[in-house]
């Protein structure tokens, strides 16, 4: 390398580092003048129990309450019969393959009487 080639090369690498140190403070200044933005988070709300209040009522009289009425379960005469005619009705429109529609309603009715049948039975063993 001649000593004009290495005179170039050194003011080359002079130069390169002033633009690297000039950008920097660009860089810097334009960081400084941006607004900043500062997050804060949300206190925590703290939550007090307090007792539960007690209410004073005037005594009922006895007369005043009446037990509740149970619902009526269903008897396993009705159980059966929805069952049985749900069964049927899927088991004559998968038989039927001509008339879906008159299978179902064949093995529905089948279907609900046999259950019917069934649950009349279990209803008298259960005495009801």
């Amino acid at each position: 390398m001649t000593p004009e080639k290495a005179a170039e090369f050194a003011e080359f690498e002079a130069w390169k580092q002033q633009k690297a140190i000039l950008e920097a403070k660009e860089l810097l200044a334009e960081k400084e003048a941006q607004p900043k933005v500062i997050y804060v988070s949300r206190p925590t709300r703290t939550v007090v129990q307090r007792p539960a209040r007690t209410v004073q009522s005037a005594p009922v009289s006895q007369a005043a309450t009446q037990p509740v009425a149970q619902k009526k379960k269903w008897s396993a005469a009705a159980k059966g019969a929805v069952i049985g005619a749900g069964v049927g009705a899927v088991g004559g429109a998968v038989v039927a393959k001509n008339n879906r529609a008159l299978g179902a309603v064949i093995g529905a009715v089948a279907g609900g009487g046999a259950g019917f049948g069934i649950g009349k039975i279990i209803d008298k063993k259960n005495g009801r």
